[in-house]
């Protein structure tokens, strides 16, 4: 894995289309936005920056600016399989964090309500003292 290879992979137009048509399928609401959101993820996918690394075999391109980006309109390079898995594979990723954040959410409220509970407790006992107090005076 090239570390320019995986940084030219996420900038790469035709590869975000790919992936913003396939989460599009998968019924991503902004595809191309969330295609564009996700692309350091997916460069990460395996088999992702060595496949594209191939490309650059040779290529002694270093600027950003010079790079032709066409290698992701190649179906051989990233194939339609690879973005399916790739992407499937993030939003599962996604899914399950937001599970675990609600999870998560959950858990404090329910600590927060605990206290709220004991605070009112607090509360009622201690007024309930100061009225013994009141009256006895």
């Amino acid at each position: 894995m090239s570390y320019l290879a995986q940084a030219r992979l996420t900038e790469d137009s035709f590869l975000i289309d790919r992936v913003g048509a396939c989460a599009a399928g998968l019924g991503v609401h902004d595809a191309r936005l969330w295609a564009v959101g996700h692309m350091w993820a997916l460069s990460a996918q395996p088999g992702w920056s060595d496949s594209y690394g191939k490309v650059l075999d040779g290529e002694t391109v270093t600027d950003p600016a010079a790079w032709a980006g066409s290698a992701g309109a190649d179906p051989a390079v990233i194939t339609d399989r690879m973005i399916l898995h790739g992407v499937t594979a993030v939003l599962a990723e996604n899914a399950a964090k937001t599970e675990t954040e609600a999870t998560q959410e959950a858990s404090e409220t329910l600590k927060l309500r605990t206290q709220l509970h004991e605070t009112r407790t607090q509360v009622q006992l201690l007024t309930e003292a100061m009225n013994q107090v009141i009256v006895t005076e």
